[in-house]
């Protein structure tokens, strides 16, 4: 069997690791530990931890990801060795058959792996391939099938012990989790021209088989003044919502999600006696949320919405009539932080 000789961590073009299980430490000192080629300088490694759990993509010079795996064990340095040994064994695969580790092309290409071989096929494989000690077995290959058959892909560890399986494989673990979310931002409105600051606080149930999330959001936005004097009007609006979010990736994600809810509007004239105005509306509302993980429970993202009242208010007095439509679009920007409970 061919193998390249021991390098260290540092023949990969960079390794992130989102979390503290494992930290960023272990994953380099496991990585340090493999053999890697030369042209591993070509991949980057993204790991994203978890509460028992991590997820990691070998991705190459292009941003492809080429190879995605979910780790479960409650041991991180057990998750940190799985990692640097699926990564060792990706590229092991490439050169016993024939491709050059600097070639993705037939990576690239390869057809959808199915579900994780059982463990007894596992440890067949490991024994063919010498893995350490601390590895009872490793599936064989690890890599996508370049020759028509696609390959198993488990890896067992038994001391400590960890699974790993592609990210679909995670369905048959489903997470569940709570999260909170506070942010902080500014409200846009084009007809009437309005800017009016706001606070949020979302409260969601994250279901991780399916990375689907159904959150209650409420929106407090401040007072805002309303075209020009003589018809100015000082408006402020709370927005409540129910929200589907679907999460793509790992430490870096991307969230959109729609909502339906209704919106208590409050209105007075400034330049005119006249009463205030209350209007609740129904509403719609979508958006996009990109998410950075700080730790294995905090996460910071910026969120970009719109909104769409589906009843426009309308502010009259007498005698001079109606004075101007309240706004029936607007739209949203501001970062958020936001904290995940433990699974269950």
């Amino acid at each position: 069997m061919l193998r390249a000789p021991n390098v260290s961590a540092q023949t990969l073009g960079g390794v992130s690791v989102g979390g503290t299980c494992p930290t960023q430490a272990q994953v380099v000192t496991a990585l340090a530990a493999r053999a890697l080629p030369d042209a591993a300088r070509g991949y980057r490694l993204t790991v994203r931890s978890g509460h028992g759990y991590a997820e990691f993509v070998l991705g190459d010079g292009d941003g492809r990801a080429l190879l995605d795996r979910f780790v479960a064990s409650d041991d991180c340095a057990a998750i940190a060795d799985v990692v640097a040994l699926v990564t060792e064994a990706f590229f092991v695969e490439l050169i016993d058959k024939g491709h050059p580790p600097d070639d993705t092309s037939a990576i690239v290409s390869a057809r959808p792996a199915p579900a994780p071989a059982a463990a007894s096929e596992a440890r067949a494989a490991a024994e063919e391939r010498r893995t350490p000690p601390h590895a009872a077995a490793e599936s064989a290959p690890n890599a996508p099938d370049t020759s028509g058959t696609a390959p198993p892909h488990a890896i067992a560890v038994e001391k400590p012990a960890a699974v790993v399986a592609p990210p679909h494989a995670a369905a048959e673990r489903s997470r569940h989790n709570l999260v909170l979310t506070l942010g902080v931002g500014a409200d846009a409105y084009a007809a009437p021209t309005a800017v009016a600051p706001f606070g949020q606080l979302g409260a969601a149930l994250y279901f991780g088989a399916p990375r689907l999330s159904l959150e209650l959001h409420a929106v407090a936005e401040a007072a805002a003044t309303l075209r020009s004097a003589p018809d100015r009007v000082l408006r402020s609006e709370a927005r409540v919502a129910m929200r589907v979010a679907r999460y793509f990736g790992g430490a870096a994600q991307l969230v959109p999600w729609l909502g339906f809810g209704a919106a208590r509007s409050r209105s007075r004239a400034l330049d005119l006696d006249g009463p205030v105005r209350h209007l609740t509306a129904p509403l719609v509302e979508g958006g996009i949320v990109v998410r950075a993980a700080r730790t294995a429970w905090l996460t910071v993202g910026a969120e970009l919405g719109c909104h769409a009242l589906l009843t426009r208010e309308r502010y009259v007095v007498v005698p001079d009539g109606n004075i101007g439509d309240g706004p029936a679009f607007g739209c949203q920007l501001g970062p958020n932080l936001s904290w995940s409970s433990p699974e269950f």
